[in-house]
């Protein structure tokens, strides 16, 4: 059984999952703001460290390569 499925992505599936996905981050943001102040550094280091992994695919990852 496989447990993560490849799937393609069309444009408006991509706008829709985008967009639920900042809309759920702002309403945490929002509910979770004072906790989230307080543990700044390490909201930072995860947005840097994810960033870099997705920079670091796009760029290296071979054509077909998952």
């Amino acid at each position: 059984m496989k447990l993560l499925k490849t799937k393609l992505w069309s444009p408006l599936d991509l706008i829709w999952f985008k967009t639920t996905t900042v809309t759920f981050g702002l309403l945490c943001g929002a509910v979770f703001s004072e906790v989230l102040m307080e543990y700044i550094w390490l909201v930072a280091v995860l947005f840097f460290a994810t960033y870099i992994k997705t920079v670091h695919f796009y760029y290296f990852s071979k054509k077909g390569e998952q």
